[in-house]
């Protein structure tokens, strides 16, 4: 091929390069001006506006469909008025009668005061409310120059009570009996009658029938008894021994500490009565009025009787071991 022909043919395909590289360019600036007016972004937000909220819908009524206005609740009734009063009637005018002045009340008397029913009087006492005067010896009475009575041991001298004087007890020779028996069973020997120690009983008998029959032992060895009844007692004295013996059940005779492990179990006056060193008795009685008041409430007049009987020598001394002994001995016989 020769060198034109070949010029030519580059010339050619080089116009032909570049009319459709032309043509490639103006498609593609197409293209692209399309590709920015499809993808191209929105601006921004503002920074200080902030972005709209959301309004939430409103919930429909439950009750009722949304289109549905709500009706209000009708009024409630009226009350019907009260009907009308009827007039009062005018009173009738006062008849013009005269009444009589009013008449005032007296003052009504103060009722009367009910009177306490008669209070029970108690049975005529009247001799034993005061105690009688002392009774004068009898003219018969044997007497000796000592002190000593004529009567011993049981039954002894066999002339009754005018035999024991001195004092006031009616059974004195039941006393001194009984005496000398309970002595006997715990080997002790047999008391005589003594009227001076009578005397001297009788005498402060009356001295504490006057305290109202409070006791209070004197110098001498002594035993002490006081009874209140109603009616008044007697003025017998027998029983008072008996109940003084009744003191042998808290004696312990087994113990050697004969004084320290008995006394403080009140045996006083049995020890008194069976000391084996004492030889002479004397007793008197005096009685007192007392009042006397019942659970129910009643008031009577009663009395309060003393015994008194004293001892030479006198018991329950010294206070030894020792000594009681050789002085309450145990008994010999049973009771009875």
């Amino acid at each position: 091929m020769s060198p034109l022909r070949t010029l030519l043919l580059v010339l050619a395909s080089a116009l032909s390069l570049g009319a459709a590289a032309e043509g490639l360019r103006g498609s593609a600036d197409h293209i692209t001006n399309r590709r920015l007016l499809v993808w191209k972004r929105p601006p921004p937000p503002s920074p200080r506006s902030p972005p709209p909220r959301k309004v939430p819908k409103a919930p429909a009524h439950p009750q009722f469909p949304p289109d549905v206005p709500d009706v209000p609740p009708p009024p409630p009734p009226r009350a019907r008025p009260p009907p009308p009063r009827s007039p009062r009637r005018p009173p009738p005018p006062a008849s013009p009668v005269d009444y009589p002045p009013p008449v005032e009340e007296e003052p009504s008397a103060p009722p009367l005061r009910r009177s306490p029913p008669p209070r029970r009087s108690p049975p005529p006492a009247a001799a034993s409310l005061f105690p009688p005067p002392r009774k004068a010896p009898p003219p018969t009475r044997i007497t000796t120059p000592t002190d000593q009575g004529n009567a011993a041991g049981p039954n002894a001298g066999g002339g009754g009570a005018s035999l024991l004087g001195g004092g006031d007890c009616p059974d004195a020779q039941l006393l001194l009996d009984t005496t000398n028996r309970l002595r006997a069973r715990h080997s002790a020997p047999a008391l005589e009658w003594s009227t001076r120690l009578a005397a001297d009983a009788q005498d402060y008998a009356e001295e504490l029938a006057k305290k109202n029959c409070k006791l209070e032992h004197g110098s001498y060895g002594e035993n002490l008894m006081r009874i209140s009844a109603y009616p008044a007692p007697d003025k017998s004295c027998a029983g008072a021994v008996n109940a003084w013996y009744g003191e042998v059940n808290w004696y312990d005779f087994n113990t050697p500490n004969a004084f320290r492990d008995n006394w403080s179990n009140s045996i006083g006056h049995f020890t008194q009565l069976v000391w084996k060193s004492s030889t002479q008795v004397g007793c008197g009685v005096a009685t007192s009025p007392e009042r006397m008041v019942f659970p129910s409430g009643t008031v009577f007049m009663g009395g309060c009787k003393v015994i008194v009987c004293r001892y030479d020598p006198y018991g329950n001394g010294p206070a030894t071991d020792a000594a009681f002994r050789a002085n309450v001995l145990p008994s010999t016989s049973p009771l009875g």
